[in-house]
């Protein structure tokens, strides 16, 4: 029960969290997807992208988003190991959770009502 209970609240953290709030598919390829799965353009303070951290997170989030109903994304079980797969899951799971959850999307959409997510 603890490490669903750390999941769920991991996972809404990471969703709330600025540079994930209330972006599109569109907005998460362009922004998100070149440092969260290659490593290139991310912030100069290491605030994302760090394989260690997001390899730390990696299993909290999926069990937040099983407990929320979503799916488990082909990225995370077709891929073998390593941290080009792990990223690979790791930014399939983020657009899961901001696009496809009812709640982080009920969300988003309250606070960005003109935004429409995918």
């Amino acid at each position: 029960m603890k490490n669903e209970i750390f999941g769920l609240l991991l996972l809404a953290a990471i969703v709330a969290s600025e540079p994930f709030e209330g972006l599109t598919e569109e907005e998460m390829e362009l922004k998100l997807k070149p440092c969260l799965v290659y490593n290139i353009n991310c912030p100069a303070d290491g605030s994302m992208g760090n394989y260690k951290e997001m390899k730390k997170e990696l299993e909290m989030m999926k069990v937040g988003i099983k407990l929320q109903g979503g799916r488990t994304p082909p990225e995370c079980t077709e891929c073998g190991r390593g941290e080009r797969c792990d990223r690979e899951c790791y930014y399939a799971l983020l657009k899961v959770a901001v696009l496809e959850l009812p709640l982080v999307r009920n969300q988003n959409q309250q606070r960005f009502p003109g935004k429409r997510s995918v």
